[in-house]
């Protein structure tokens, strides 16, 4: 097979990633991300080649029938027809029935077959057998490609029953394949599609035989094979409205980045070294961050008691473990990403293996589990964080707009492996010598190292802080639901994203003012500290006997792996305000909020986003090309008359410019 273009590589490596991380929010089943997915064949040796790919299955599926239906009416159609001609001419040199210069042949005039989409199907059907679309070279018509498509379908059983042998464990036995009826199909469809017959086309089938891997199940000689028999029963068996995602919201994510990169306006993107640097800041106050179970087992989680208010929103079960409303809304509203998450779950190896070793099993149907399955004692009770995520994930929640967010950090590590993939290996390389790594482990080492070190230029690129400015109030808090906030933001959110940043309002208690007449102001203020102010009626904590005298920090926190907690990066103190006694006023509620953190945002672009809002991978892999959005500050000539700044006017297009802006781009709000 010829190798696909290096491009056509590392795009379908961005797709398959975007389709990992729908399939990572429960928003596909597992059957619906393989198809949806590329397969990489065998990768080159040389990392500047490309590869040999199969196309994704909602692509393939169905294309060969409606060609030979109703004709022509796209390109992918004919990309699919001709890819499948090249694989069957693979499967045949395989098997022994040609030789490489015949499958050489082959493949050359299977490629010819490619012509340009007409631009209706009328236009397909008017194309008569003796009309040709030759553009470049590829002559194929329209007419002789549905021909081809017709002997594809032809082959169906063929394929099925060779599928059905190379998915058992039995010997492979080619008896009951008639490799005859698919040797004159391939040389039928690749001189339609090419106009002509292969010089050196002199099959022998007398030499048909099978190779020695296949009848090996686990060997690799079939596993090669199998994909290729799969592909093609696939695309032959399958309509398109059987491998379209169920659920819409992944069917308008894909959609709309397949279609945004063939926008003419946005502008071509740099390297991820050459872009600029980008920051996200997102205010939060008040809002939940991540469902518990209860407040029991969150006070429990946190390990302190006497707590009070143990009732509110942020549970999603009461105190005698029935389901309240939210959980069975969630379940009611998202039934198929329910069944995805169960999916996710008992197909996780690390899962079933625990479960093996404990000596619990899981019931045998999906429907089976049901939230009860995560409470204390049950067969999943370990994995209860998992069902928090599954539906703080479907909430209007500060852990959504988290991990949307952090796509941006894994985008980029993903961005440049593709660009920087041969000198990441070469410096891992290197490194792995002089750590004197064993030869066997030093492929595992090298891509350990490359991701590493990718993930250090991602961050240097990209920086997301929360500024949760009530942090330090909260986690002093005598209620359970502001205590578990609290308790979320610096363990759970900042130990599942370590690069996560965490900006909060500390104030130090320096003791009460000494006592002076209201009269004279000089001696009211005559025993403070430098920095402190009193703590006027918005910021005194119930039961305080009086104003107070009061330090305030900008403090910013991230989490520290050794020591297993978040530690302090900075601390910041903030000026005093000499004419109010409510402390520093930076904004009122949310620009107050981003105005003490704004500090922490080392960067050359800075991103706002509330609280409301979320992100995929699809969108964040775009990043450099919206931050050459704001590269576009070159000036341009205008013909428009204009005003000099003498005060005449003029209507040279040399006389005056217009300078293009930035552009304003926004996330879906979950509102």
């Amino acid at each position: 097979m010829p190798l696909c273009p290096p491009s056509e590589v590392l795009f379908a490596q961005a797709w398959d990633q975007a389709v990992s991380d729908l399939r990572q929010r429960d928003l596909l089943s597992n059957a619906e991300a393989k198809r949806l997915k590329y397969e990489l064949l065998s990768p080159s040796p040389d990392p500047t080649c490309g590869g040999w790919l199969l196309l994704p299955r909602f692509v393939a599926a169905g294309a060969a029938v409606e060609v030979a239906t109703l004709g022509v009416n796209s390109a992918s159609q004919l990309e699919v027809v001709c890819r499948a001609f090249n694989l069957l001419a693979w499967l045949l040199h395989s098997l022994g029935l040609i030789t490489e210069l015949q499958l050489s042949d082959l493949l050359l005039l299977a490629s010819k077959g490619a012509s340009p989409p007409p631009r209706n199907r009328a236009a397909a059907r008017g194309n008569d057998a003796g009309s040709t679309a030759a553009t470049g070279g590829r002559v194929a018509s329209h007419s002789d490609i549905a021909a081809a498509s017709e002997v594809l379908k032809d082959c169906k059983e063929l394929l099925v029953k060779l599928k059905a042998m190379l998915t058992s464990d039995k010997p492979v036995d080619l008896s009951n394949v008639d490799t005859q009826l698919l040797l004159e199909a391939a040389i039928k469809g690749v001189a339609l599609l090419g106009k002509g017959h292969a010089k050196h086309l002199a099959p022998d089938i007398s030499k048909a035989a099978v190779p020695p891997g296949w009848n090996q199940a686990p060997s690799q000689q079939r596993k090669l094979p199998k994909q290729v028999v799969e592909w093609l029963v696939d695309m032959l068996t399958l309509t398109r409205g059987e491998v379209a995602p169920v659920v819409p919201e992944a069917s308008r994510v894909l959609c709309f980045f397949a279609t945004s990169l063939n926008n003419p306006k946005m502008p071509p993107a740099a390297t991820v070294a050459c872009s600029r640097s980008m920051a996200t800041l997102t205010p939060h106050y008040g809002e939940d961050v991540m469902y518990a179970l209860n407040a029991g087992s969150a006070v429990q989680e946190m390990g302190v008691e006497g707590l009070k208010g143990r009732d509110g929103s942020v549970f999603l079960t009461n105190g005698s473990g029935d389901a309240t409303e939210t959980l069975k809304y969630l379940r009611e509203v998202y039934k198929i990403e329910w069944i995805n998450f169960v999916e996710r779950l008992i197909t996780n190896a690390d899962i079933v293996q625990q479960l093996n070793a404990s000596g619990q099993t899981l019931p045998a149907q999906l429907t089976d589990i049901t939230p009860a399955s995560f409470f204390p004692g049950a067969v999943l009770a370990p994995w209860l964080h998992e069902l928090l995520s599954w539906a703080s994930m479907r909430g209007q929640l500060l852990l959504r707009t988290v991990h949307g967010m952090m796509y941006y950090e894994q985008a980029l590590q993903q961005l440049i492996l593709m660009q920087c993939k041969v000198e990441l290996a070469a410096a891992a390389q290197q490194a792995a010598k002089r750590a004197g790594v064993p030869l066997r482990d030093q492929r595992e080492w090298v891509a350990a190292v490359s991701q590493q070190a990718a993930l250090m230029m991602a961050r240097q690129k990209y920086t997301y802080v929360v500024s949760s400015q009530a942090l330090g109030e909260f986690q002093y808090d005598g209620t359970v639901p502001k205590r578990w906030l609290a308790h979320c933001i610096r363990t759970v959110v900042a130990q599942r994203y370590p690069s996560l940043q965490i900006a909060y309002i500390d104030l130090e208690n320096l003791g009460a003012p000494p006592k002076a007449a209201a009269a004279d102001p000089a001696a009211a203020t005559a025993g403070r500290k430098p920095g402190a102010v009193d703590v006027g009626p918005r910021n005194r904590t119930k039961g305080s006997d009086g104003p107070r005298l009061l330090r305030q920090y900008s403090v910013l926190l991230q989490w520290d792996a050794a020591a297993g907690c978040v530690h302090e990066v900075y601390r910041v103190r903030l000026p005093m305000n000499l004419e109010t006694d409510t402390g520093v006023i930076l904004g009122e509620g949310k620009p107050e909020n981003q105005n003490h953190a704004v500090i922490f945002c080392h960067s050359e672009v800075l991103q706002t986003i509330d609280c409301n809002q979320d992100g995929y991978f699809a969108e964040a892999i775009k990043l450099p090309n919206l931050l050459a959005e704001f590269d576009r500050h070159k000036s341009h000539k205008s013909s428009i008359r204009c005003r000099i700044n003498d005060g005449s006017e003029s209507s040279s297009s040399t006389a005056c410019t217009r300078r293009q802006g930035p552009a304003l781009v926004g996330f879906r709000e979950w509102v």
